[in-house]
C-alpha cells in the first residue's frame, strides 16, 4: 500500500509505503523541513536527489519531485499525464470546485467509441 501527499498551500508533501502490512518507509516534508523520516530511502528518492542541483540536506524542497517520481514508478505515467486524468475513478471532489475546474481545461474527445455489447451484428 502506498499513500502519497502533495499540498502546495502549506508546502507539504510526503508518502508512506507498506509491504504486507509492515511500514517500509514514511517521509513527510512541510514548509522546507523534513518532519517525519522513517525507514531507508527508496530508490525513487535517491534518483530524484541524484538529479537535483540542491545541496545535501535539502530533500524537503524536493517533496513534489519525490512524490511524483514514486507515482511514476508505480503507474508508469507522469502524474499529470492525460492517461491518468482520463482514467475512471481518478477524480474525486470534496467541494463544489469541479465545474470551475472543468471550464478551465479543454475537453478531450473519447479515443474510441464504445459499442453496445448486443449490437454485435452492426
Amino acid at each position: 500500500i502506498v499513500a502519497l501527499l502533495t499540498e502546495s498551500v502549506t508546502g507539504s508533501g510526503g508518502f508512506a509505503v507498506y509491504r504486507k502490512g509492515t511500514l517500509v518507509r514514511r517521509w513527510i516534508a512541510q514548509d522546507g523541513d523534513v518532519v517525519l523520516n522513517e525507514g531507508d530511502m527508496l530508490q525513487e528518492e535517491l534518483s530524484v536527489l541524484a538529479r537535483s542541483e540542491l545541496d545535501v540536506g535539502c530533500e524537503a524542497d524536493l517533496y513534489e519531485d519525490i512524490v511524483f517520481e514514486i507515482f511514476r514508478s508505480l503507474t508508469g505515467y507522469q502524474f499529470d499525464a492525460r492517461e491518468v486524468s482520463d482514467a475512471v475513478g481518478s477524480r474525486f471532489w470534496l467541494n463544489d470546485d469541479e465545474q470551475k475546474f472543468k471550464t478551465q481545461i479543454p475537453s478531450h474527445p473519447p479515443q474510441t467509441k464504445n459499442k453496445q455489447w448486443w449490437k454485435f451484428w452492426a
